[in-house]
């Protein structure tokens, strides 16, 4: 087991915070639902590789190179076939926060190829990989929904429901998921990031 593999202590507040100064810098667009690919591939220039059968061989839908200049993917992330897209753009964003905030530690790690890396990652220690994996998590929600459009969008939307005769007091629950179904649409990511930003926003009923 790689022993050296110490993930450093980041609170959710700071990796906001990075998220933030990243869209400010690269001088993104907002306006929902952001364009994370642009960013990647444009603004940064960093190569994504589509590869067959990467969640097959490693376990995951793709990885940043040592190198941080090439994210490789499962190919099927982007098959029109298939409705993949809030996952591709979730995968562009998570390994845009591991270059972002463990870049350091990735440029040490010595891998070639999917299964290369696959190895070095089963022998990391598992509670730092855990921290590895919930901090660029967390920077992919803060960067796709980030905090100002979120609750814009929330309000505005909560807005619609009640417009629409759907009422938050008498069905919380329905009224909920309907909320979360549109922002999930709004924002092009999965339910259950919006339901995770929600839970670390905690934004106020809206007034009517």
């Amino acid at each position: 087991m790689n022993d050296e593999f110490k993930v450093p202590f980041l609170k959710p507040e700071f990796i906001e915070e990075k998220a933030n100064d990243t869209l400010r810098d690269l001088h993104a667009e907002l306006f929902p639902p952001v364009n994370i690919e642009r960013i990647v591939e444009i603004r940064l220039r960093i190569r994504i590789i589509p590869l067959p059968n990467v969640r097959a061989l490693i376990g995951v839908d793709g990885f940043i190179s040592n190198n941080l200049q090439t994210i490789t993917i499962d190919e099927q992330l982007i098959d029109p076939r298939r409705s993949n897209d809030n996952r591709y753009r979730f995968t562009l964003a998570h390994e845009l926060g591991h270059r972002v905030l463990h870049g350091d530690l990735i440029r040490k790690l010595k891998f070639n190829d999917c299964i290369e890396w696959k190895a070095l990652y089963l022998s990391l220690p598992p509670k730092e990989l855990d921290w590895f994996n919930t901090h660029a998590q967390w920077f992919s929600g803060h960067l796709l929904m980030p905090r100002t459009k979120f609750v814009e969008n929330h309000d505005k939307i909560w807005r619609e429901l009640a417009g629409e005769g759907h009422s938050f007091e008498d069905d919380r629950d329905g009224f909920r998921d309907l909320l979360i179904k549109r922002l999930s649409k709004r924002f092009l990511v999965s339910e259950g990031a919006v339901h995770r930003r929600l839970s670390f926003i905690a934004p106020p009923i809206p007034k009517i």
